[in-house]
Formats: C-alpha cells, sequence, structure tokens
C-alpha cells in the first residue's frame, strides 16, 4: 500500500517539476545563443592579436574586443571628457606601418605621460568614432600639416580602453552570469525533483506549511 500511494504521488511531483524545467532551459539557450552571436565573449576572452598590430586585421570587422601589445605611444596633447571628466587621453602609435589612435586610460597612461614604449592592454576597436574629425583638424594645425595629409596617414579607427572596459559593458557581464547562475540553478533543483520525487514533495509541503503560517 506505501509503495502504491508513494507511486501515486510521485507521478503529480514529476509532471509538475517537467513543466518547472521548460523556462530556465529556454533561458539558458537564449544565453548561450547570446554568447555565440554577440560580441559579449569577447569581454570575456578578447581576440588575442600579435604585436605589431595588423590593420588588416583589425579591418575585417571579425573582432570589435581584442588583446595586444603596442609599442612606441606618443601622446597628442588631446584628450577625451565626458561631463567634464577626463575620460582617456589619445595617442597615437606606429604599427604595421600604418598609424592607429588609442585612448587610453587615465591611470594606464599616468594622466598623459609624453612616450610609452610598450604597453599590454585590452581595447574596444571603434570604426568611425565621433572625435576622429576634431582629432586630425587640430593635430594638422599642430604640426602644420593639410587635414587631409593627416587623415591620409592615420584611419578613423580608434583602440579605445576605456571603451572596452565600460561601466555598461561591466554591468551586462554580471546580469549575464548571476541571471544564469540562477537558471542553472533552478534547472538542477527541477532535475533533482525530478529524480528523487521526495524531494520535490517536501518543496511542496514546505511551502504549503509556511503559507498557512501565513495565513493565521
Amino acid at each position: 500500500m506505501h509503495t502504491n500511494h508513494s507511486a501515486d504521488t510521485a507521478q503529480p511531483v514529476r509532471q509538475f517539476y517537467k513543466k518547472r524545467l521548460l523556462a530556465p532551459a529556454i533561458y539558458l539557450l537564449f544565453l548561450a545563443v547570446l554568447w555565440a552571436a554577440t560580441p559579449l565573449s569577447e569581454l570575456v576572452l578578447p581576440h588575442q592579436v600579435s604585436s605589431p598590430v595588423h590593420f588588416r586585421e583589425l579591418s575585417s570587422g571579425k573582432y570589435t574586443h581584442i588583446a595586444t601589445t603596442l609599442t612606441s605611444l606618443h601622446f597628442t596633447g588631446y584628450t577625451q571628457t565626458v561631463f567634464g571628466y577626463t575620460n582617456g587621453y589619445y595617442y597615437y602609435t606606429l604599427q604595421d606601418n600604418q598609424y592607429l589612435f588609442v585612448l587610453l586610460a587615465p591611470d594606464t597612461c599616468e594622466n598623459g605621460k609624453p612616450d610609452i614604449p610598450k604597453l599590454q592592454v585590452r581595447v574596444r576597436l571603434i570604426r568611425h568614432f565621433d572625435q576622429y574629425d576634431t582629432l586630425t583638424q587640430q593635430l594638422a594645425e599642430d604640426l602644420n600639416w593639410t587635414t587631409a595629409g593627416i587623415r591620409s596617414q592615420i584611419p578613423d579607427y580608434l583602440l579605445s580602453e576605456p571603451g572596452f572596459h565600460k561601466l555598461l559593458s561591466l554591468l551586462l557581464l554580471g546580469c549575464y552570469f548571476l541571471s544564469g547562475a540562477y537558471a542553472l540553478a533552478h534547472l538542477l533543483a527541477c532535475a533533482a525533483c525530478l529524480l528523487f520525487p521526495e524531494l520535490g514533495q517536501a518543496v511542496k509541503k514546505r511551502r504549503r506549511t509556511k503559507a498557512n503560517k501565513m495565513l493565521f
């Protein structure tokens, strides 16, 4: 009798947790697709680019976040400000016979150190960045050169260290992993209750007891 009773009660418990398995499973699948189809994975595991950086590799459009070693960085004398705060310092460097603009965080470049011989950085590759026209025009005036001449030497690409470590990106990663961990824990808990229905019965009994206490 006890065996039959256990079997009768186990079946509804299994049905209940089968339904609850669906939502976390779909969400974890969504996270997996998001990881594969967006640059999210590059924030955790940025693409390693050999030094000197090959511009063809950057301009291919395959990567948006990279890790590399830059050499012979020279401060342009200009900074990027956000709401009155100095967000970064513009440098230029010659890589693979191609000049590139690099935006470094204040702590990395010691608030505008004139020259940096060698530096390992994680950067976000920004194409057609907003300050390109202003920056190249100012450099042309400083160097007594034409704006067209400057722009022919430095393409409209920016290697941005502050762009890699944006607060929004870090918050997104935090939400991604925390929500993923919660969904995985929920999935494992439901799977455990499917395999061992007595666990599910104990959980439901505990919930009923707690609800009754709240009523009285």
